[in-house]
């Protein structure tokens, strides 16, 4: 089961911080490797774990709606589906990164088009529905409703066949017209172009308010390394200096209030929107707090370069310099479209024009456009630091609005994004 493998990734990213913390170290480079690929790897089951919810759910809702059997593509696509989630799952299991993100993408392409197939069948079926239930309706009005005004209207077929009456009469009431249900409330476009996703991180229970760490701030080393075995005067001296801190976690809360129940009870989807809607809020905040933490961390910057790729270049050698070797750049929207569109002195786009963003990845860094940035941004993923993460807990109160027939809607979750190495962040922006 997916469930059962994200534990057991979970179990190994715990084993490696918990050693790592018990030798009061930092994560070596493997480790720091592995536990981002394990992190990968858990993310995948996760995902596996919510596609199997997911389709309990909607066979209860393509059985609901009457759609009984699936059709031979449907059965193709499905079996497909069924080998590649297999595949998935035993990536998973020998840890194979590559494997793995192969396979996922073969199932997300083969449920995509399976839904469609289904909605299709849907819309078939419920198109088919809706016309014999007109036939039904219009045989029923002409047989019953039509036939007993004419006959009170005094009509007979042998003494009086014909017989004259008002128009409004011989159509329903407007009470009894076919009103079309709503088949849910359709939410405006979400920007996720987040950073967040894109860290470590690690559970953080609902008991903890604070994180406490060590951290190295310098090292130094005075005198030679190198010396005569015979020498008699004092040896070089490493310095070093570590400082202890605790970190406050922070709590990202929103509150959608006076939900009419009527709408909540009418509308199947009316629940998953508004949660939806509080999850889409509370993660925007997440992600403010990462961007937040990182530029509250000072990091260092530089404007080295004649363009944007000059300067990304210096950055990466600055970095290095300091022990680092940065693996994302983060850009504005702005700057993402200039690197795409970066032309030779021919006139000639530089980047395959196919598809947005074929500049990533640029010397092995991956690009993030994210619109809240307004200067370019490198970073090692690997050494910034941790991104602690709570339970999302969402909650109903139906009582404070009870007299009008109100619901107020609550989501919350704490966090805490820990930079550990200000150094593993730089900034490409001229100074001030």
């Amino acid at each position: 089961m997916a469930s059962d493998l994200d534990a057991a990734l979970a179990a190994e990213q715990e084993a490696i911080l918990d050693r790592a913390q018990a030798e009061r170290r930092n994560l070596s480079p493997a480790e720091e490797s592995q536990y981002l690929v394990l992190g990968r790897l858990r993310r995948f089951a996760e995902q596996l774990t919510a596609w199997t919810a997911e389709d309990d759910d909607r066979a209860a809702t393509l059985t609901e709606r009457g759609v009984f059997s699936m059709t031979r593509e449907m059965r193709d696509i499905a079996a497909q589906l069924a080998e590649a989630e297999e595949a998935a799952r035993k990536a998973l299991e020998a840890r194979d990164l590559e494997r793995a993100e192969k396979a996922m993408e073969r199932v997300r392409a083969l449920r995509a088009q399976l839904r469609r197939e289904e909605d299709a069948r849907m819309a078939l079926d419920h198109e088919v529905a809706e016309a014999m239930a007109r036939d039904r309706a219009a045989k029923a009005q002409k047989e019953h409703d039509f036939g007993q005004i004419i006959i009170k209207a005094g009509w007979d077929l042998h003494r009086h066949p014909v017989v004259t009456l008002p128009l409004a009469q011989a159509l329903p009431t407007v009470e009894t017209w076919r009103v079309r249900p709503p088949e849910g409330i359709l939410p405006l476009g979400k920007d996720t172009r987040w950073l967040y996703p894109l860290l470590p991180s690690r559970n953080l229970d609902g008991a903890t308010t604070a994180v406490e760490d060590f951290r190295q701030t310098s090292r130094a080393v005075t005198g030679s390394v190198e010396r005569d075995p015979a020498a008699t005067d004092e040896k070089a001296r490493l310095n070093v200096a570590v400082e202890h801190v605790v970190e406050k976690v922070r709590q990202l809360a929103v509150v959608i209030p006076d939900i009419p129940n009527q709408v909540l009870e009418s509308i199947d989807t009316a629940a998953a929107f508004f949660t939806g809607e509080g999850q889409f809020a509370v993660e925007q905040a997440l992600d403010q707090h990462v961007l937040a933490q990182i530029q509250a961390a000072n990091p260092a910057s530089s404007y080295t370069g004649s363009d944007l790729i000059e300067r990304v270049r210096h950055a990466i050698a600055t970095m290095r310099a300091d022990g680092v070797n940065p693996d994302v750049l983060v850009l504005s929207p702005a700057d993402a479209a200039a690197l795409d569109l970066t032309k030779t002195s021919d006139g000639l786009y530089i980047y395959q024009t196919r598809e947005v963003g074929a500049a990533s990845p640029l010397f092995g860094l991956r690009i993030v456009e994210h619109p809240s940035v307004t200067a370019p941004m490198l970073l090692d993923t690997r050494q910034l630091g941790v991104l602690y993460l709570g339970t999302l807990r969402v909650a109903a109160d139906a009582y404070t609005g009870f007299s009008r027939n109100v619901t107020n809607l609550r989501l919350e979750m704490n966090a805490l994004m820990h930079v550990r190495n200000a150094k593993a962040a730089h900034l490409i922006v001229q100074a001030v």
